[in-house]
């Protein structure tokens, strides 16, 4: 019983993983071969686009590439009297032109997931009494 335990625990994590995801997008392809851009690259202009509003306070960003394009699912911490409906809307839209002008590649989805509003830092202010 025991054998038969130790050869299932070793045969377990040999087994097979699926195929990887790409690490890559396809820019473009031409007869002299294919142009390629890195998810971290695409990932960093996702990165920037978000944090310019100043609404965002922190991003966290996924993607995924596809035959068809790519999927962005960003992650986002907002302060707490955001229109989120609003700023989401206007997000996708304005990411995906943004993707798609700068690097030609296709955006599919964008999903936005926001995960808290953030409090704004409060500034206290000294206050000194004489009496």
């Amino acid at each position: 019983m025991l054998l038969l335990i130790s050869v299932k625990l070793l045969f377990a994590g040999r087994t097979k993983k699926g195929d990887a995801r790409p690490a890559s997008a396809l820019m473009r392809q031409t007869e002299l071969g294919g142009t390629y851009i890195a998810l971290e690259a695409i990932d960093s202009m996702v990165q920037k686009h978000c944090r310019v509003i100043p609404r965002v306070k922190d991003v966290h960003t996924t993607l995924q590439s596809t035959e068809t394009g790519i999927t962005v699912g960003i992650r986002l911490c907002v302060l707490p009297d955001t229109d989120v409906v609003t700023l989401s809307g206007e997000l996708q839209k304005s990411l995906k032109e943004n993707i798609e002008s700068l690097t030609g590649i296709q955006v599919n989805e964008i999903g936005v997931l926001v995960e808290s509003a953030a409090p704004v830092a409060a500034t206290t202010t000294a206050i000194s009494r004489t009496e």
